[in-house]
């Protein structure tokens, strides 16, 4: 893994310098062009040093027509000699020009140069050497999501390195037996298929992964599809398959949910073994736009439905008995009602679910998005296998190994810490042991809810009291706008610490009182997010806010024979916050309904834990003095 990050820094300086370059010479008026430029270059000089040959050199630059032309020849060259055969009718010629002139020596002596770079050189040679083109995908994610980051046009978010590994590692080791042995036969009929390639990394990674499987990479090509509507990323999917070393592309210039299309779309019904996809999220389309779909057909009429749910039927058709899917898709699929319930429905009728692997916010925050994502696994049901008896497995990864840091527009980046998907894969991949980091148990497919978070926090068998033995639910409503004074103290969740369970207000004048400050509280009452609740939002009410007004965000509760610091300690507990977890709602804002709050339950093992009750008996009166204190500070200041 040191490796590997040592690799993926000199491609990002690589890449810094020349986004420099390019910057510097403003040799291109369009983004689009400098990625075209990018792909082509890298792709002549990893191809030609794959090949045997020198790839891009200062030969360059002694040339005597000179150094822009001379760069021009050898990546065409590069591009006519190893880009592989393309299957697809429709797509267009790929153009093998450089788009750069004899007046640009300069910045084509600057572009090789960087070619020229020790460092960079060692890096490229040792990923040829271990046929490690995988890693090469990285360039165009970081290029992608850097010079694209205020562009919508690329349809889709490319998906991280780790994920790609880890989705073709679970989708290759779930494979039947027979579907394995097809696909690394030479006479196999089924396929591998990516119906939204962007670059085709999932492509890229299958093969790998069926290599280590004793596979061979050059017969496994010509049975990987890929398909996009982007005629640029097809390009990209071309160029990275030529990477790897493949003679001939099957990737597709197509709308892989246009049911309309003929030849090789369907004729791929019920042929394919394994789909990993990412798919693009967030349109909609009117039934007929596509062709038909029998979600359309469904009781309740509808007029349009989210392309995600007809993804779905799709990869269903085209999965032969037994095969598998591994996709990612937005957590509405898994939670919401209406549509969402047909196609888990459909799904339940038609597929085993074999795991729902949920990923935290961060996973695609670099793309600019952090849309709540999960990787959905299942297997086409094949009536010569019986009934289902291995249980369905749902993990949790609250880390993936990076985290984004925004500066200005850009986004970036930053690797360490845990990366929990490397535990996901060895609980899957070892499914004849019980999992250590997530939980397998039988599921029913007509439950109303699918993501993991909810399932893997079901404990029915927790000993414990319900919250309602321990506190009582206050729902003391008032309208601020009618009270005789010139102002009320007012609380919001901003107003909460967190950490320690301290609460503060703010004056706020009557006639101004926002439409959620409606709750009435007394000292000593605790507040509960219902707010995005599983943060732990938690706090105790001061005797100096006896009567403020709280916002209707959140649960007032108020506590009977338990210390109120004590409670806030209990609500935070990692037990009852995955209680919370599991009756939460909404995907973008999740929230939780009260009335459930008093059934939550808390564990006996806490409430005989004299440590919580001492540090909570510490924080009371930390609080205590520090809120006396602040009011000192605030009535001298005002005299």
């Amino acid at each position: 893994m040191n490796n590997e990050r040592k690799i993926e820094k000199a491609i990002q300086s690589f890449l810094n310098e020349f986004r420099e370059i390019i910057h510097r010479y403003a040799r291109f008026s369009h983004r689009n062009d400098s990625l075209d430029f990018l792909a082509k270059v890298i792709f002549s000089h990893v191809a030609g040093k794959s090949s045997g040959q020198s790839g891009i050199t200062r030969d360059v630059l002694s040339d005597s027509q000179g150094a822009a032309l001379a760069l021009k020849r050898v990546v065409e060259k590069s591009l006519s000699d190893f880009l592989p055969n393309v299957s697809s009718y429709e797509i267009h010629e790929l153009s093998n020009a450089l788009k750069i002139t004899e007046k640009d020596n300069d910045f084509a002596a600057q572009v090789v140069e960087l070619f020229c770079d020790k460092q960079l050189d060692e890096v490229l040679t040792s990923v040829i050497r271990r046929q490690r083109f995988d890693i090469l995908n990285d360039i165009f994610g970081r290029f992608v999501t850097d010079a694209f980051v205020e562009e919508k046009e690329m349809g889709q978010y490319l998906t991280p390195p780790d994920v790609v590994k880890v989705m073709s590692a679970i989708g290759v080791a779930s494979l039947p037996a027979h579907l394995q042995r097809d696909l690394l036969s030479d006479h196999g009929e089924t396929l591998i298929l990516d119906p939204s390639c962007g670059v085709g990394s999932f492509l890229v990674e299958a093969v790998h992964a069926l290599c280590e499987k004793g596979g061979d990479s050059d017969h496994l090509q010509s049975r990987v599809v890929g398909v996009d509507k982007s005629e640029r990323m097809v390009q990209l999917a071309i160029t990275n398959l030529a990477l790897l070393g493949s003679k001939k592309a099957n990737v597709l210039l197509a709308n892989a949910l246009d049911r309309r299309s003929e030849e090789l779309l369907n004729s791929m019904n019920s042929r394919v073994s394994l789909i990993l996809t990412n798919p693009p999220f967030g349109a909609s389309f009117s039934n007929g736009d596509l062709g038909n779909y029998e979600i359309f057909k469904g009781d309740k009429p509808v007029s349009r439905i989210d392309s995600e749910i007809l993804f779905i039927e799709r990869y269903i058709d085209w999965l032969c008995p037994g095969g598998i899917l591994v996709a990612i898709v937005p957590d509405s699929v898994l939670t919401n009602r209406s549509m969402h319930q047909q196609i888990r429905e459909h799904i339940g009728r038609t597929c085993e679910i074999l795991s729902v692997i949920s990923l935290p916010p961060v996973t695609f925050a670099a793309a600019g998005t952090t849309t709540k994502t999960s990787i959905l696994h299942i297997k086409k049901k094949n009536e010569e296998d019986g009934e289902k008896t291995t249980g369905t497995y749902f993990a949790v990864c609250d880390k993936i190994g990076y985290e984004v840091v925004t500066r200005g527009a850009q986004r970036r980046k930053v690797f360490g810490g845990e990366n929990d998907l490397q535990r996901v894969l060895a609980d899957v991949a070892s499914n004849s042991r019980k999992p250590e980091f997530g939980r397998t148990f039988i599921f029913d497919p007509s439950a109303d809810r699918w993501d993991a978070k909810f399932n893997i926090s079901n404990d029915e068998n927790l000993d414990g009291l319900a919250l309602s033995a321990l506190a009582s639910l206050i729902n003391d409503k008032v309208d601020p706008r009618r009270f005789k004074g010139a102002q009320f103290e007012y609380i919001e969740i901003a107003d909460v610490d967190d950490r320690f369970g301290t609460v503060w207000s703010k004056s706020v004048n009557c006639e101004e009182a926002p439409s959620r400050a409606r709750k009435r509280v007394r000292s000593g009452d605790v507040l509960m997010s219902t707010v995005r609740p599983e943060r732990g939002c938690v706090g105790v009410v001061p005797p100096h806010l006896d009567g403020a007004i709280c916002s209707t965000g959140f649960a007032v509760l108020r506590p009977h024979g338990i210390d109120p610091y004590f409670l806030v300690f209990l609500l935070k507990s990692d037990s009852v916050i995955g209680q919370i977890a599991r009756i939460m709602s909404g995907v973008a804002y999740p929230s939780i309904n009260e009335t459930l709050v008093p059934d939550l339950v808390i564990p006996n093992e806490l409430l005989r834990r004299a440590d919580l009750q001492k540090t909570a008996n510490d924080y009371s009166e930390l609080a205590t003095a520090f809120t006396s204190k602040y009011l000192d500070l605030i009535q001298c200041a005002a005299s």
